[in-house]
């Protein structure tokens, strides 16, 4: 046998192994209890899109850091 069709071999069977392995049941089964939506919570916003949460989180980021520099400028004077 040749070194390239042993590596094919070896491939071929790797990803049958993996095909094999992977088509297994679903885990629906392991699941106990009932599943339920949890509703929305007063207070938070309601975002349509990817961007409109990325931009209410780099505003509340941009809002603690001035938060904690307040902070350190109080604790920092002198009395």
């Amino acid at each position: 046998m040749r070194f390239r069709s042993r590596t094919s071999a070896v491939s071929s069977l790797a990803l049958g192994l993996l095909v094999v392995v992977g088509c297994g049941p679903a885990n629906e089964e392991e699941l106990k209890g009932k599943s339920v939506a949890v509703p929305h919570k007063e207070g938070t916003p309601d975002f349509k899109s990817y961007g409109e949460a990325m931009k209410y989180q780099a505003e509340q980021q941009a809002k603690n850091q001035n938060k904690g520099a307040a902070a350190k400028k109080a604790q920092d004077k002198p009395k």
